[in-house]
């Protein structure tokens, strides 16, 4: 499973590389927000189901409950479907035209409002039926639609255009977001008949559950619209203030600094299910060893390659995406920063999502985001690009550090690596 996430993780790498080659900074800047644009909103069309539904059928396999696991199925695929398609309708109709004028003031996106709008929805759909795949502990086959990461429409879209950029063709946004929404579709064909193969069979009638599913899922659609948010703000200001070339510079500092966490998104991955596991049993002694543990193992190759990004960021920005994109070498400097707080967590966020303390998930990712666009209005205008990079920090910091102590205060355990962490024992 571990190498298909690293797999999918180098090949948005590889497919930002292309895109940043085959289009000019400005266009890739454009790029960029389109992303962020139909990211986030598919964030809001999956309502938090994404992470809720992993938590229950975790919570039904370890109470061998066939009945409850499927019901939950049924019970976010509609739900997920409907509120998906509600969100990319209101897209359609108005929010898009409104984002891409208003905000952005890029009359070139406006024509794509629509294919935005399908993306989202196609993006949320895809997000669900990945995260039921590893609800159902086919954690393998769920790293291939990974939510975040997926590799299957990553790899397609990277086919395209290495064979493009070999021909020294050129492509339109247009093109490359048509792409997109046709391996995103590709890739819920595959993963809804995966679905359906391992669907939990039960004599039980069907109990329906939408009620309970939405009631623990808002607060975690406010935590990842907000997290989302956390990092997206801070671009949709540069984008404001600044020029398409700083939010190009910005963008693909971001996305090579996200080597860097290519491990815990492994890590993250493997864990949820175990987490949701060990505390519907009550073994939180054992969760909290294995939460440190896990943390540890994982932040020292990590902050190996984040101290040779360091060093050789110059040189990484340049091979990977072009001479031009040397000037982002400040901005990945100052987001390497507040990777060393992201490595200190672990999974601390995820223990709160995973053992019903979603609230407590939701206040310390509102309060992150707060300081996080606090930060970036004082900083955008005096230092650009890097100063916004700094507040992103700044945010980072206090969501890591706030997420220790609530899995402390609430599990009594800690949660963060041994190396700079608390004491061993809970």
């Amino acid at each position: 499973m571990g190498s298909v996430k690293l797999s999918a993780a180098f090949a948005h790498l590889a497919m930002n590389a292309l895109l940043a080659r085959l289009l000019t900074p400005a266009s890739m800047g454009l790029f960029l927000l389109i992303t962020s644009i139909t990211t986030f909103a598919g964030i809001i069309g999956q309502f938090g189901l994404n992470q809720t539904v992993v938590r229950t059928l975790s919570y039904a396999r370890g109470k061998n409950d066939a009945s409850q696991a499927k019901s939950t199925v049924i019970d976010v695929m509609l739900l997920g479907m409907l509120i998906s398609l509600a969100v990319a309708v209101a897209l359609y109709f108005g929010i898009g035209s409104w984002l891409v004028l208003a905000e952005f003031d890029s009359p070139e996106v406006l024509a794509l409002v629509p294919y935005l709008a399908l993306w989202t929805f196609l993006i949320a759909l895809h997000s669900l039926l990945a995260e039921t795949l590893r609800g159902l502990d086919r954690v393998v086959l769920a790293a291939f639609f990974d939510s975040t990461r997926p590799l299957t429409p990553a790899l397609a879209v990277s086919a395209v255009l290495l064979v493009h950029w070999l021909n020294g063709d050129s492509l339109s946004l247009l093109a490359i977001v048509v792409l997109a929404i046709g391996c995103y579709g590709l890739g819920i064909c595959c993963s809804a008949a995966l679905v359906w193969k391992f669907f939990p069979t039960s004599s039980s009638p069907y109990r329906p559950g939408r009620r309970e599913l939405l009631a623990a899922a808002w607060p975690l659609l406010i935590h990842q619209a907000t997290w989302i948010g956390i990092s997206y703000s801070t671009l949709w200001m540069l984008a404001f203030f600044g020029t398409k070339q700083e939010v190009a510079y910005y963008g693909t500092a971001f996305l090579l600094i996200q080597i860097v966490a290519f491990p815990m998104v492994v890590m993250y991955a493997t864990l949820s299910p175990k987490l949701a596991e060990l505390h519907i049993q009550n073994k939180i002694t054992p969760m909290g060893e294995l939460l440190r543990k896990s943390a540890t193992v994982i932040a020292v190759p990590s902050l190996i390659v984040l101290a040779m990004m360091m060093v050789y960021g110059d040189w990484l920005l340049s091979t990977i995406f072009g001479a031009p994109y040397v000037a982002a070498y400040p901005i990945l400097l100052t987001f390497g920063l507040g990777q060393i707080f992201n490595l200190w967590a672990g999974s601390a966020a995820h223990a709160l999502a995973m053992t019903g303390n979603q609230k407590l998930l939701m206040y310390a990712t509102v309060l992150s985001g707060l300081v996080t666009v606090l930060a970036a209005v004082f900083l955008v205008r005096p230092y650009g690009a890097p100063g916004v990079a700094a507040a992103y920090s700044m945010g980072l910091a206090c969501h890591t550090v706030t997420t220790i102590f609530a899995v402390k205060a609430r599990l009594g355990i800690w949660p963060q690596m041994y190396i700079l962490g608390g004491p061993r024992r809970a």
